[in-house]
């Protein structure tokens, strides 16, 4: 078995992820985070897939929880690999459920699908072993390799079948699956099916029709009282149903009286209202010729509009612009001048003349400075300074003269390019200062903003009408719902109404209605009753069978009941026997594992360790040489602790895969071992694992070296 590559669609933290592996040792290695795991579960979910979501648990034990994309894309992948001698290519794709997972496994040369394995079983086609056995012997995870049995341990299953037969296919469990098969038939896994179940339903079905039997007379007795108590209760309610009704019409009568009284109460708030509706029309249309005759006073009803204000606004802006950038020329102009000045003095400046001129004047009032210092005023220490600079700028005046005058001449050289757009922004300015007094002197202002104001003042205006308009439009519409809803109004009755009418206080129509529905449930209620009743009455024996009948069939179905049971206590018997057997055969193969996983160990603890002995729950008993008691392997140090289980994964493979491992993958496995043990154990692998190919993630660059030089090394 081996796997030459890898590509991750999605899952986990990968995306359009790809790895190519050798024969060998491959030895992958990165920083905490980088996905070293995430590779592992990727390659356990290629062969195996995952588990349905469970709620019950957190997201780190889900795993497809875990490794589902945070952008809700399904994880998918390739796997390309070769066993005995063929090359093929695994395909899935990962959903919410199992149900959802898409699996295609094809020939890697011609890319043919291959369906004669079926999708739960490529895993166990390629590695030999179900999931829980492959993780349990070819993957060694992080932080200690302890593994666990359980009542399925197909590991215990598969030594204890080598070990009697020669074969893994043949073992007790086809006795044992028969034995099931024959109890599964007499009580089944749930207890609810199966003979003894089923006849012990039928018996209670005879004891229940036999008691029915003696019931039946007991019930015509009792239906013979109820009959006649329903016929006195049909009565009762009739009586009652009438009161209710007579009740009923008082109440009808009552709320007329109330639906006339409010319909005068509101007639006289909506002639109220209209009173007052009309009031605020008149106001409001007297608000709206106001604002009409304000409008035709205004100056600024024939303004340029919001567009053209917008325009006049950015001309003003830019003769701003334009004026800065004229005042600007003029001081660059002004410079120019002066720089040219400085240039024709400096021209026309001798040299020799000058540097004596200069030595003399430093020297003297270098000399003068320090007398004055010393004998008139400490201040006049500054003249030294200033004879110093002189002589200096003597010493150097022909080639800071020189300097000099490059350096003016490069300014003056950039103001007079600069200078040369001057004359296009004056032309410019001069155009667009004219444009602008001319429009806004035909509209009688100075600045536009004097022209935005008003034609703000005119908006104003007009958004005021607008509102008032609105308003007076929506008073009309009131009063036109107000008159329509006094024309809805019934004229003035003279209908007049008993006092006991008038004076009603007792139950309202709704309650009344309730209280007569109720009553009328009551009597089909008790008319159905009554009948059924009767009828049980007439009927009270038909379709029955005799007690003795029944009796006889009752004691039939006991005799079948205690015979199933007694074959089924036979077959438990069997299955007893049978699982003492195969627990005698299971100790005859731990020598032999207990003899491989010692010269393992003995070999990753420099021979520290070596005797040892295994249970069925895979838990260990060894002994130190410089000890004679031994100890459990719980009291050892995380690092032995992981040798010791390292040793017992390598063990155990190796005697389930006596033809060679197919491959083993190791995250971080060595993490808790010193240096000197670290090495001891990536040298057992490279050269005595008898494994095709292996695997080890690291986070730690100094383990991934642990391998030496020839092994594929890839950093994440």
């Amino acid at each position: 078995m081996k796997i030459t590559k890898i590509e991750i669609g999605h899952f986990g933290k990968w995306e359009n992820f790809s790895l190519d592996f050798t024969d060998g040792i491959q030895v992958i290695y990165g920083r905490n985070e980088a996905g070293k795991s995430t590779i592992c579960a990727f390659l356990q979910a290629m062969f195996y897939g995952l588990p349905n979501e469970r709620k019950a648990i957190g997201i780190r034990e889900d795993l497809r929880k875990r490794y589902a994309p945070w952008d809700g894309s399904p994880m998918e992948g390739n796997v390309f690999f070769e066993h005995a001698g063929r090359k093929y290519v695994l395909t899935r794709r990962l959903g919410k459920t199992r149900k959802g997972d898409k699996v295609s496994l094809k020939d890697g040369t011609t890319w043919e699908e291959l369906s004669e394995i079926p999708e739960t079983e490529i895993g166990r086609t390629f590695f030999g072993v179900g999931e829980e056995a492959f993780l349990k012997t070819l993957f060694i995870s992080q932080l200690g390799a302890a593994i666990r049995s359980d009542d399925e341990d197909e590991i215990l299953k598969r030594l204890s079948n080598l070990k009697q037969s020669g074969s893994e296919d043949i073992s007790y469990q086809a006795a044992a699956q028969a034995l099931e098969k024959a109890k599964y038939e007499l009580i089944s896994k749930s207890e609810k099916a199966g003979l003894i179940p089923r006849t012990e339903q039928e018996k209670e079905q005879l004891e229940f029709e036999y008691k029915e039997a003696v019931r039946l007379s007991e019930q015509y007795r009792t239906d013979v009282l109820c009959h006649g108590e329903l016929v006195r209760l049909g009565n009762q309610l009739r009586e009652e149903e009438k009161t209710l009704s007579k009740q009923k019409e008082l109440a009808k009568e009552h709320e007329r009286f109330l639906a006339l009284a409010k319909t005068e109460d509101t007639r006289n708030i909506l002639l109220t209202r209209k009173t007052e509706n009309e009031s605020k029309i008149e106001n409001t249309q007297k608000t709206i010729e106001d604002l009409k005759e304000k409008l035709e006073k205004h100056l600024a009803q024939d303004l340029a509009s919001q567009d053209e204000l917008l325009s006049l606004l950015a001309m003003e802006q830019e003769v701003a612009e334009k004026a800065a950038k004229a005042s600007e020329y003029e001081k660059k102009r002004q410079k120019a001048e002066e720089l040219k000045g400085k240039i024709n003095l400096l021209s026309k400046t001798k040299t020799g003349k000058i540097k004596p001129l200069l030595l003399l004047s430093g020297a003297f009032t270098l000399v003068l400075g320090a007398l004055a210092g010393s004998t008139i005023s400490v201040y006049l220490w500054a003249l030294s300074m200033i004879g110093a600079v002189l002589l200096t700028a003597g010493i150097f005046a022909r080639s800071r003269k020189n300097t000099e005058l490059e350096e003016i001449l490069a300014q003056v050289e950039i103001l007079d390019a600069e200078l040369r757009e001057e004359q296009e922004n004056k032309e410019k300015l001069e155009e667009l200062r004219s444009k602008l007094f001319e429009i806004l002197s035909s509209a009688g202002v100075s600045e536009v903003h004097e022209l935005s104001k008003r034609a703000e003042e005119k908006s104003r205006l007009e958004a005021e009408r607008k509102t008032a308009e609105r308003e007076l439009s929506l008073l009309f519409e009131a009063q036109s719902r107000i008159d329509a809803d006094l024309l809805r109004l019934p004229e003035k009755s003279e209908t007049s109404f008993s006092d006991e009418a008038i004076d009603y206080s007792g139950a309202g129509i709704e309650e009344l209605d309730a209280l007569l529905r109720e009553n009328h449930t009551k009597q089909l209620e008790n008319q159905r009753t009554e009948e059924a009743v009767r009828y049980s009455l007439e009927h009270a024996f038909a379709g029955t069978r005799s007690a003795d009948i029944i009796l006889t069939e009752l004691t039939q179905k006991e005799e079948e009941l205690s015979e199933y049971r007694f074959r089924y206590d036979a077959i438990v018997l069997a299955q007893n026997a049978l699982y003492d057997s195969y627990m005698e055969l299971k100790e005859d193969f731990a020598p032999v594992l207990n003899e491989r996983v010692g010269e393992i160990l003995s070999e990753l603890t420099d021979g520290r360790y070596s005797e040892l002995r295994i249970s069925d729950d895979y838990k260990v008993m060894l002994k130190e040489k410089s000890r004679t008691e031994p100890v459990s392997a719980e009291h050892l140090s995380n690092g032995t602790y992981d040798v010791l289980y390292l040793a017992l994964r390598l063990g155990i493979a190796k005697v389930i895969f006596p033809d060679g491992i197919p491959f083993i993958m190791l995250d971080d496995s060595f993490l808790q071992l010193d240096d000197a043990r670290a090495q001891r154990a990536a040298n057992y692998l490279k050269t005595q694992a008898d494994a095709e190919q292996i695997f080890y993630f690291t986070c730690h660059s100094s383990q991934s070296e642990l391998f030496g030089d020839d092994v594929n090394r890839i950093q994440l």
